[in-house]
Parts: C-alpha cells; structure tokens; sequence
C-alpha cells in the first residue's frame, strides 16, 4: 500500500474495508450485552475466550487484535506502537493480567438431595492497564506504562510471573474509506 508509508521499514499491519463494488454497507449496532472494555468476562474467561467470543455483541465495524502473553509481577512494561488513521473512533489499548496460587486441596461438600459443590482454596486476583489513543492522517507513537500487580489479593505479588496475561487493541471505523495502520508494536520490561 504506498499510502501507508511506515517510519521504519516498507510495511504495516492495515485494517479497513474492501467491499464489493456498489454493495451497500450497514453498520450493525452493538448489542446491550456487548461490553467494549471486556470487563464483563468474569475470572478466567477473558484469557480463554477467542477474538471472536471476545467480539460477540459488537458493533459490526469494530476490530480486535489480541495476544496471549507471559508477564513478570513486579515489572514495570513499557506498551508502545506506531498508528495512523482515518475515521477511526473508540480506539482503545489494553493489558489486563491474571494470578492464581493453590493454597491447597480443594475440598467437595456435600449437600442435600446429592449434591455436591467444589470449595477451592486458592487465590485470585486480576488488573488491567487501558488508554485511549487516536489515529491522525500522520504517524505518531502510542505509548504506555504500566505495572504488573495486584491490590486485593496482595501474596501474588510475591509470585513470578502472571498465570495469564493479555495484550488487545480495539478500535472502530466510522465509514468504509476508513482505516488503522499499525506497526512496530512491542511489549518491554523496564528497568
């Protein structure tokens, strides 16, 4: 694409659309179970869940790029890409992360009429780091700092690394000329 024209290099990862000619275009709605942020996937879901079970209920032109990935608690990450842009609205980057320790066995309880329910002795806790960003006609960088720890269940932070991480980067286009160029995206300890 010689529109993209990267800082570094001859290539960028390019979302948009290409559509037939004269086929008209509708922009579905999200539906009210549809959660941008992802914050409605409980415990370990939302590290389970595939980009399309993370993308269920959205709006028909939004994008998802996710990827699994393995954080040191109690480091410092630097998340930094290179994006350009046009019509592009809700752009959003997140990394959320996930700890569990097994205190020790599980214990099954018995209850009435046969029943029985699982008692785990573990600990769990999770965070993220979001930041919205925009995407102009130019390159510019998007950068941000953040810190793998955990507030409520704070023994985690004495583990080494995190038992699931994820990076995702969200975003919707507002018309079928629009588009997002992404590129030299990473993920670095600090320090």
């Amino acid at each position: 694409d010689p529109g993209a024209q990267p800082v570094e290099g001859t290539r960028a990862l390019k979302f948009g659309y290409t559509a037939p000619p004269g086929s008209p275009r509708v922009v579905l709605p999200a539906t009210s179970a549809f959660d941008r942020t992802g914050g409605q996937e409980s415990g370990y879901a939302i590290y389970s869940a595939s980009g399309e079970q993370r993308s269920t209920g959205a709006p028909s032109n939004f994008f998802l790029l996710r990827q699994n990935v393995q954080l040191e608690i109690g480091k410092t990450y630097k998340l930094s890409f290179q994006t350009k842009g046009n019509k592009v609205a809700n752009a959003t980057c997140t990394v959320s992360w996930l700890a569990r320790k097994q205190l020790g066995e599980d214990r099954l309880v018995r209850g009435e009429r046969g029943a029985v329910e699982r008692i785990r002795n573990r600990i769990v806790d999770s965070d993220r780091s979001s930041s919205d960003f925009r995407a102009s006609g130019t390159w510019s960088t998007v950068s941000k700092d953040f810190k793998i720890a955990f507030k409520n269940q704070r023994d985690l932070n004495k583990e080494k690394l995190t038992s699931d991480a994820l990076v995702e980067i969200s975003f919707e286009l507002t018309d079928t000329d629009g588009f997002l160029y992404l590129d030299d995206l990473k993920l670095v300890p600090q320090g």
